[in-house]
């Protein structure tokens, strides 16, 4: 059965790195009294300190933000788990850092999914298309509507297509034509 909690496998060596930039780059006050937020993004585990972001190549699954105190760095710039690749995982209220050996740190998770857009059953091409300027395209993604708005987005193109041939002999660009009718129907 597959982990069902945050978790990315990364290379030890450019992991090693990062946390020996960041033990240089931190002054020792951020290190005694500051966290350290682990997050993901682009296929790239997000280092963040105070006034410092480093990024790791990384893959897995990781849909939120980690903090983590950073008084961590230094040993981990310097006695980092053998094994490779790393694994990079949050479970029950700890960072914990596997490799031949394993290093448990207390953290705290914040989930950053976007919210859940809920929509009628019987959403007509208006409404979705109405919805894709309202909501963020990561919320719509995340609640399964992205397929469903593009499919609607490309029949408004085609009816678009058809009422511009019917204006041709109007002075009128097609990109203001169709601000111009998305604006109508966004509106209504």
């Amino acid at each position: 059965m597959a982990s069902l909690n945050p978790r990315l496998l990364v290379a030890a060596g450019p992991l090693r790195a990062a946390f020996a930039t960041l033990d240089e780059l931190l002054p020792e006050r951020s290190k005694q009294s500051a966290e350290l937020v682990l997050g993901c993004v682009d296929g790239a585990l997000r280092l963040e300190g105070p006034g410092a972001e480093l990024r790791v190549p990384a893959t897995g699954t990781w849909s939120g933000r980690l903090r983590v105190s950073a008084s961590f760095v230094r040993m981990l710039a310097l006695a980092m788990p053998d094994g490779d690749p790393l694994v990079l995982e949050y479970c029950a209220g700890r960072l914990v850092l596997r490799g031949e050996t394993t290093l448990r740190f207390k953290a705290a998770w914040e989930d950053i999914s976007p919210p859940r857009v809920e929509v009628a059953l019987d959403l007509e091409d208006v409404g979705l298309l109405k919805l894709a300027t309202e909501q963020r395209r990561d919320a719509l993604q995340s609640s399964g509507l992205s397929k469903l708005i593009g499919a609607a987005e490309a029949r408004f193109q085609q009816a678009l297509n058809r009422a511009f041939q019917a204006f041709a002999d109007y002075p009128i660009s097609r990109d203001k034509f169709e601000s111009a009718l998305r604006s109508v129907i966004i509106q209504s």
